[in-house]
């Protein structure tokens, strides 16, 4: 009888060592929405290489979009990517009235994986001369993308790289909405 009591004594210990060990360890693991995992959220990060600051809203799919900005600078660039509690978004669109009454801004360079430029994004941008889009591909400019804002001496350049046919339709697009600059590739 000692013999099977000690037997069960020490099986019953041996499952209590490794229970307690699995459940220590699930305990310890970081939660999603802390770890380096994208989440939707609105923040305002400092991007230091323009030193611009610009308000942005993240997607869980790790995607974000410039809600707004603050900058005194002439020439400005727009980030490909922009970190957030230690997770890399890829900024994808600028957001309606995002970068309204940039007074002293004459220059605007979009990155690469801009492909959306919703509604009234450089109202009232007086300064403004030049906007730079570096993506090759087609880009969405919304109807009041420029609405308080003299586009006859503004110019749209798009990246050389990008093809003919994307850049005729791109010519389409700015003009059907109203854009009276100069529109050049390269």
């Amino acid at each position: 009888m000692k013999k099977v009591l000690k037997k069960v004594m020490a099986l019953t210990l041996a499952a209590v060592l490794t229970i307690g060990t699995a459940v220590t360890s699930t305990a310890a693991a970081p939660s999603p929405t802390t770890g380096k995992k994208p989440i939707n959220q609105i923040a305002k990060t400092d991007i230091v290489t323009s030193k611009t600051v610009y308000t942005v809203k993240t997607y869980d799919t790790g995607r974000a979009r410039i809600i707004g900005a603050e900058t005194s600078r002439k020439k400005v660039t727009v980030p490909n990517y922009v970190k957030v509690n230690g997770v890399k978004y890829k900024v994808t669109s600028i957001g309606t009235k995002s970068l309204k009454n940039w007074k002293s801004v004459k220059k605007i360079t979009l990155s690469k994986n801009i492909k959306t430029v919703h509604n009234q994004s450089f109202k009232n941008c007086k300064s403004l001369k030049t906007i730079v889009v570096k993506n090759t591909k087609k880009i969405w400019f919304s109807p009041d993308t420029f609405k308080g804002s003299n586009t006859k001496k503004m110019t749209v350049k798009f990246s050389k790289k990008m093809s003919k046919k994307t850049y005729a339709k791109m010519q389409k697009r700015l003009r059907k909405i109203g854009f009276k600059g100069k529109i050049t590739r390269g």
